[in-house]
């Protein structure tokens, strides 16, 4: 019996892991350091000072203003340390970082490269060059050659997904994938046959199968699908055992091989950091240290690594005081349809999928509605304030125009009519302390419904 057949993800830990809690800083401004620093990442700050090479990075924290300045230090267990231009060094507590950015610019992936997508999220691109029933190898530009647990990937994406022969045979297998997650499937239902060699075209694009949900799938380069159980990457292919015993199907021959039954895991309770490299995708770390150009850190799944400091474009924090809106479930959801079909809200999309862009820049995080939509958030009492930015999507029309209005209990704490597109607004910042609940109302503007798709721009409560 397999790791992935016992169902159960390997947890790994750094050796120089330690007690991680979020610290919590209610003063009015950051500390400037002066001397000591005790406890501060066991590293000599005084050396980190004296590089000359140390990397500029800007710093986004839960106050308004950023920061900017050279990086002297960053750790999971105590923060950042940041040396202005005006020679101060000041020190931000893990808890109220949201984000470092760098000036290292985002590599286009290599013609070659596979994108490998893990249960909590992470994307790893690479080479696989070899492999086992517990693991197999992927070589990064930018952390080397790496272990990865096969039990904890949810899909390989080969390099061939990615040729604009193969889109509609990628989009469609999505879909597929899409609906299947959304639906429970006690009755076995109509499926397709496993038949590897006939064309793709037979396969009715608005029929999602149950097995899709059931067995690992390997989409193919002619738009059949191969099903059974993945039992190895190899530096030859996807080893696959099916009905006819076990196979290899050689990465040029597949598009996408998708997992089934991966197991998310939770850091609840834990800061982490979501580390964007320069090339190889995106990592999370549970434990880092950064020292001036030299970095040690533990990556979710793999074992400690070493990175050089112009290899990071960004570093997000998870589970600090900063928590983003779309990173939670509303307790509900209204939407009142004006001579149109209802529209459900997005996550981090807008409301026709696709990524939030508003006055020609696009934004990870945010909520995609229309009009006239409310959404509510229980508080409980734990935040301080709630900001957000917002705007009229650019997939919208000249004839877009809202009303917003924001209620904390009740209570209307901002409005803003004949929102239009081409207008961007915020960050706006309000009060929510020891509030219950909150409500984000948009409305009707002018032209009712007409075009009205609008998003919530990087919403998030602070605690």
């Amino acid at each position: 019996m397999t790791m992935r057949q016992l169902n159960g993800l390997r947890l790994r830990s750094c050796s120089f892991d330690t007690a991680r809690h979020p610290r919590t800083s209610l003063a009015l401004g950051y500390s400037i350091v002066l001397a000591g620093m005790s406890g501060l990442l066991n590293c000599d700050i005084a050396a980190a000072q004296s590089e000359s090479e140390n990397l500029d990075v800007t710093v986004q924290t839960i106050r308004p203003d950023l920061l900017r300045g050279e990086l002297l230090a960053l750790s999971t267990d105590s923060g950042a340390v940041l040396k202005a231009g005006s020679g101060e060094v000041q020190r931000i507590p893990t808890a109220d970082l949201v984000r470092i950015t760098s000036e290292v610019p985002v590599f286009s992936r290599r013609a070659h490269d596979f994108t490998v997508t893990l249960a909590n999220g992470d994307t790893v691109l690479g080479r696989v060059v070899g492999g086992s029933e517990e693991a197999f190898i992927i070589e990064t530009l930018d952390l080397g050659t790496l272990q990865v647990p096969l039990d904890a990937v949810v899909e390989l994406q080969t390099a061939n997904a990615s040729a604009p022969m193969y889109r509609d045979y990628v989009a469609w297998f999505r879909r597929q994938l899409s609906d299947v997650s959304r639906k429970e499937y006690d009755d076995p239902g109509p499926s397709f046959p496993v038949d590897r060699t006939g064309p793709g075209s037979r396969m009715a694009p608005d029929v999602a199968s149950p097995e899709m949900g059931r067995n690992d799938q390997v989409l193919l380069t002619n738009g059949d699908i191969a099903k059974g159980f993945i039992t190895s990457l190899s530096d030859e292919g996807v080893v696959i055992e099916g009905e006819l015993g076990e196979s290899v199907i050689p990465y040029r021959l597949a598009l996408i091989a998708r997992f089934a039954s991966v197991a998310a895991p939770t850091l609840a309770g834990h800061p982490h950091l979501i580390i964007q490299l320069r090339s190889s995708g995106r990592m999370t770390a549970t434990d880092l240290k950064w020292s001036g150009n030299s970095i040690e850190a533990c990556l979710r799944y793999v074992d400690e690594v070493h990175i050089e400091a112009d290899r990071i474009v960004s570093v997000d924090v998870v589970g600090g005081r900063w928590e983003w809106l779309s990173d939670r479930e509303p307790v509900s959801y209204e939407h009142t349809p004006m001579l149109s079909l209802p529209w459900a809200f997005r996550l981090n999309r807008n409301v026709l999928g696709r990524p939030i862009t508003v006055g020609g820049e696009k934004f990870e995080h945010g909520i995609g509605v229309h009009s006239r939509s409310v959404l509510t958030y229980d508080l409980k009492g734990a935040y301080r304030e709630f900001v957000t930015q917002f705007g009229i999507d650019d997939d919208s029309g000249p004839l877009a125009d809202v009303s917003v209005v924001i209620l904390v209990d009740g209570q209307r704490r901002y409005g803003q009519e004949h929102v239009q597109r081409g207008q961007f607004f915020g960050p706006i910042r309000l009060d929510t302390g020891k509030a219950k609940y909150m409500e984000l109302v948009v409305d009707f503007g002018t032209n009712g419904s007409i075009q009205d798709r609008f998003d919530w721009i990087n919403p998030a409560l602070i605690r």
